[in-house]
């Protein structure tokens, strides 16, 4: 505090004291020598004594300065050395000033705060350093104050000298001193405190935004059930506003028609309610609870939630609010009931079909499953049919017959309208018409087939064949019995109006000359405009095309007709008698089969649906199973790791001292006499002494790089095998490829020269265990589509508000009419055996489920590169 300077001009010296009193003296003698007389003549002698006395006051006055003067200055001296060292050591800035505004003072902590030396601010209006004072009257109406009471803690503004301002507390009281009013101001820089409480400020602001933008529905309980927070993605999900539940313990209202006590109150009461059913421990925090269910009208339409109540403690262990959360779980509730649906309806149509339906295996002919149907036409039990196959039962009255469908089946995949021969329990021999697929089931071939017994049919158009020949033979040699062979026509025509199915006649130009009743209602025709119509036209299809080979006589097929979009079984019978089959008129009976079509359509749609969602699981199975094993392995492998590395770093400097007691040993060894140093030097190199101490350091060395390497590949087996447990983390994708790299390199480090061009990415939020699926699914097709040998490239950068990844290889590349099904389940390009098809399929959806993509660019003969893009924000927070 520069005080002493000023003071020290306030105190009287010698030199001042002597001059004022001489001239005070001068002046009381002039008056009493020149005026006195004229004013009052008789007291010049009495006045003349005051003078005389006072000049005597002049004379001693240097002796009364040394006497008492000299001491009180130096006392005053001595206080303000005093109270300049007191306020030197305030470490709060200090500003005196008059009652003018001026500043008098100020210690070194205004200086550095304000910028200011004291020679150039001393004198200097207040407002220099607080212009907010911005006049003397104010400043003044201030100081008024000050003499009552001080003025403390008012807030405003600092001005540095570079005329930078910043926020201030100041205390301003007055000082006792003689003389006009003197005041001290206390200030203190409250910008840090000020930048801290915005901080704080924006960090509340920050944490309820990321509360109510959070994806996930959620609001929040204080202890006594009023609602603290209700974020937006709970209004969109219930349909109420924050502003209706705010401050109220209404928020029952958002998930029941009366009220009730939600999960977040369970908790408050630290007990579960029974109308809440099982509750369980919440995985996300202490004393939380879950529970999932059904509840009506919510927000619109019955939902399925996931609840999830967990307390929020203060630093005493205090519960302070309640969170709750909710996930709408609908769609994956209604997707296990579709699920469940499915299976019954393949179960349904499977069984209610009245054609026979039966599961075998291709090979063998070992019976899976059968319907009643199937069961009923070969006169068995189940259980003599169902584990049996057909070859124990004997049910092939030509064995080689099956060898053939079998045959057929393996070359054009699926057989349709076969007539077989079957022998049933009975003994008897009945005509099937055999249709079959090929279907996997549990990594087998199977067949699914359907037969329909036409033994009936086929006597029945048997005799309607032999009735014709013998009609034609009647009419051609018995013209004149004409009337009986009218009864015999009328005969034929009731019998087949009473078959169900379609019988049509026709010659040889496919023109229509009978057809029964069946026919005419199919068609909505009267008999009269079907007669002399073609056939095919009559029944509005041209899709039947029967073989003009003149071979055969029997032919069958089914066709869809356009316009009705119903599927007809069509039997054609060639008639001749003098052996032109080309010349020959036909038989053609028609079948309806659309609502069997349509069953199998179903059960083929209803099985494929099972299979893939079987398949799914299993391959989830699969990858939770190689994640224990890898963790097992990492654990099991780590310990005994460990002990290398430390016993190899202990054996290295073991062979430092080793050497050093070697060496030393050789300078010992020149001083014994020549025999026994050359029987050292003998024994030296027979124990090959020199090559040990030379190969040594080596063999550490290695061994340790060995260790080391085990060691990082036991680190990522255990980054592998982590569970992601369906929460997101924020991970480096550069450390999940070098990770997933690092697993599979025994795979591809001899067929495959590996590349990586990775850039600068920032972590994103992700589930880095399924990333890393997708990466080893690209890295290991990509290694399999090489060949003999080839180069593999990994690639990373950022784009705008995403990551890229690209895994190139130099392969065989994917034709283009492959090249749009590579991300379907079961599509593989391997051989049966080497994949399930499910790999791209499987890292398809992971991408989708991180909001991003993946595509695929191939050429032929030159390689092909897949790219995968993820959004830095795909994942919410969980």
């Amino acid at each position: 505090m520069h005080t002493r300077k000023i003071f020290n001009g306030k105190l009287p010296s010698l030199r001042h004291l002597f001059v004022t009193q001489l001239m005070l003296v001068c002046t009381v003698e002039t008056l009493v020598h020149f005026f006195m007389p004229l004013v009052v003549p008789d007291t010049q002698k009495a006045y003349q004594g005051i003078a005389d006395a006072l000049l005597l006051s002049v004379i001693t006055a240097p002796f009364v300065w040394a006497i008492v003067a000299r001491p009180l200055r130096a006392v005053a001296l001595s206080e303000l050395a005093r109270t300049e060292a007191v306020l030197k050591s305030i470490v709060e800035a200090v500003v005196c000033f008059n009652s003018q505004g001026q500043i008098e003072s100020l210690n070194q902590a205004a200086e550095r705060m304000f910028g200011w030396l004291p020679q150039e601010i001393i004198g200097q209006h207040f407002t220099s350093v607080l212009p907010q004072f911005t006049d003397d009257k104010r400043l003044m109406r201030e100081s008024e104050g000050f003499e009552e009471g001080d003025l403390r803690n008012h807030e405003t503004i600092g001005c540095r000298r570079d005329g930078a301002s910043f926020p201030v507390l100041i205390t301003i009281s007055k000082i006792d001193v003689v003389g006009p009013p003197l005041f001290a101001a206390m200030i203190h820089d409250i910008s840090e405190r000020k930048r801290a409480a915005t901080a704080l400020e924006e960090q509340r602001e920050f944490s309820l935004k990321l509360v109510q933008d959070a994806a996930v529905p959620c609001f929040v309980l204080s202890p006594d059930r009023r609602v603290l927070v209700w974020n937006k993605a709970c209004e969109e999900l219930t349909g109420i506003r924050a502003a209706e539940v705010i401050g109220t313990g209404r928020h029952w209202q958002g998930f029941y028609d009366n009220e009730q006590p939600t999960l977040a109150d369970v908790v408050l009461d630290g007990a579960p309610l029974e109308l809440y059913g099982k509750c369980r421990a919440s995985t996300f925090g202490k004393d939380g609870l879950q529970c999932e269910k059904w509840l009506r009208d919510v927000g619109g339409k019955d939902r399925y939630l996931f609840f999830d109540a967990v307390p929020v403690r203060n630093g005493k262990g205090e519960v302070i609010a309640v969170i709750e959360t909710l996930q709408d779980l609908t769609d994956r509730k209604n997707a296990e009931e579709s699920m469940e649906k499915s299976e019954e309806k393949f179960f349904k149509a499977f069984h209610a079909s009245p054609d026979g339906i039966v599961i075998n295996t291709k090979t063998e002919g070992l019976f899976i499953e059968a319907n009643e149907a199937f069961i009923g036409m070969l006169g068995y039990s189940r259980e003599e049919v169902v584990g049996h196959s057909s070859r124990e039962l004997g049910l092939w009255v030509d064995p080689g017959q099956r060898a053939r469908i079998i045959d057929q089946t393996n070359r054009e995949g699926v057989v349709r309208n076969v007539e077989i021969s079957i022998r049933v329990k009975s003994g008897l021999i009945r005509t099937f018409l055999w249709s079959s697929d090929i279907i996997d089931l549990n990594d087998r071939d199977c067949l699914i087939v359907t037969v329909r017994d036409i033994t009936d049919q086929k006597e029945n158009e048997r005799q309607l064949l032999r009735s014709k020949a013998e009609l034609t033979s009647k009419h051609e040699e018995l013209s004149a019995l004409f009337g009986q062979v009218e009864s015999v026509k009328r005969e034929w025509e009731k019998t087949m109006d009473c078959i169900n199915d379609m019988v049509i006649l026709l010659d040889p130009d496919g023109r229509i000359k009978r057809c029964n009743r069946a026919t005419m209602e199919f068609v909505g025709l009267p008999y009269g405009e079907i007669i002399g119509r073609d056939w095919q036209q009559v029944m509005q299809t041209d899709m039947f095309v029967p073989p003009l080979d003149g071979i055969n006589s029997f032919y069958c097929s089914e066709i869809r007709l356009e316009t009705s979009n119903r599927w007809l079984s069509v039997t054609y019978y060639r008639d001749s008698d003098d052996g032109d089959l080309e010349q020959s008129g036909a038989v053609v009976t028609i079948n309806d089969i659309t609502q069997t079509k349509q069953a199998a359509l179903d059960l083929t749609e209803a099985y494929t649906e099972l299979k893939a969602t079987h398949n799914q699981m299993i391959q989830q199975e699969k990858m939770a199973s190689i994640g224990q094993l890898a963790a097992g392995v990492a654990h099991e492998v780590n310990n005994p790791t460990g002990y290398i590395i430390s016993n190899l770093g202990t054996l290295a400097k073991y062979q430092t001292r080793l050497m050093d007691f070697i060496n030393a040993q050789s300078g010992t060894i020149d001083t014994l006499d020549r025999t026994e140093q050359e029987k050292i030097a003998s024994l030296r190199k027979q124990m090959k002494i020199d090559y040990i101490i030379g190969d040594l350091p080596s063999l550490v060395s290695e061994s340790l790089d060995g260790a080391e390497r085990i060691k990082n590949i036991v680190q990522s087996l255990k980054c592998f095998s982590r569970k992601d447990d369906d929460r997101s983390t924020t991970a480096s994708i550069t450390d999940c490829l070098d990770s997933t790299i690092n697993i599979i390199w025994n795979e591809i480090k001899y067929k495959a020269t590996l590349k990586k061009e990775y850039g600068e990415i920032p972590a994103i939020r992700c589930y880095p265990q399924k990333l890393s699926q997708v990466f080893m699914n690209l890295i290991v097709n990509a290694a399999h589509a090489l060949g003999e040998t080839g180069e593999i490239t990994v690639r990373t950068w950022k784009k705008n508000d995403a990551v890229y990844i690209t895994v190139t290889d130099t392969g065989s590349g994917i034709p283009e009419e492959i090249r749009g099904r590579v991300f379907e389940p079961f599509f593989t390009t391997k051989e049966i055996g080497k994949g399930t098809g499910l790999g791209l399929s499987i890292s398809y959806e992971i991408v989708r489920k991180h909001g991003g993509e993946i595509t695929v660019e191939s050429t032929v003969g030159t390689g092909t590169t897949f790219t995968v893009m993820l959004p830095l924000n795909g994942v919410p927070e969980d």
